[in-house]
């Protein structure tokens, strides 16, 4: 019912001036932090959810635009048709596990009783990387 209210009530008042031009403003900032993530994770995203919402704000900005069409080129990286269904893959936590882990163990100085972890969470972590031209 809030949302609602919002919606009919405020919207309207959000598209006439002086209004416009904060959500104008607002709107061109949340757009350069799409274009900066897509240029960071080379169109793939951070996750499979945000890949979605990054295509519809780019969709929304230019549907015949490059960012457009490099969004709709790495779709099949996360999303495929099955036998099943629709399939969605997205990054593993691992890495954030790993990095939670490796932050523990140096903040409790433990560095030396774990060196032979850390040594191989190092290698997890090199490992983990996307390479130039992936």
């Amino acid at each position: 019912m809030l949302w609602g209210f919002l919606h009919h009530a405020v919207e309207p008042l959000l598209t006439r001036w002086p209004f416009s031009l904060f959500r104008e403003k607002a709107l061109k900032a949340e757009i350069d932090h799409v274009h900066y993530e897509d240029k960071n994770t080379r169109y793939l995203c951070i996750g499979s959810v945000e890949k979605v919402l990054c295509l519809i704000a780019c969709w929304d900005e230019d549907p015949n635009g490059e960012a457009s069409k490099l969004h709709l080129a790495r779709i099949p990286d996360n999303y495929w048709v099955a036998i099943d269904g629709l399939k969605i893959q997205s990054f593993g936590c691992q890495m954030w596990d790993a990095g939670f882990t490796i932050q523990a163990i140096l903040s409790c100085n433990l560095n030396e009783e774990y060196r032979l972890t850390l040594r191989k969470s190092l290698d997890f972590v090199k490992a983990s990387q996307l390479a130039a031209g992936d």
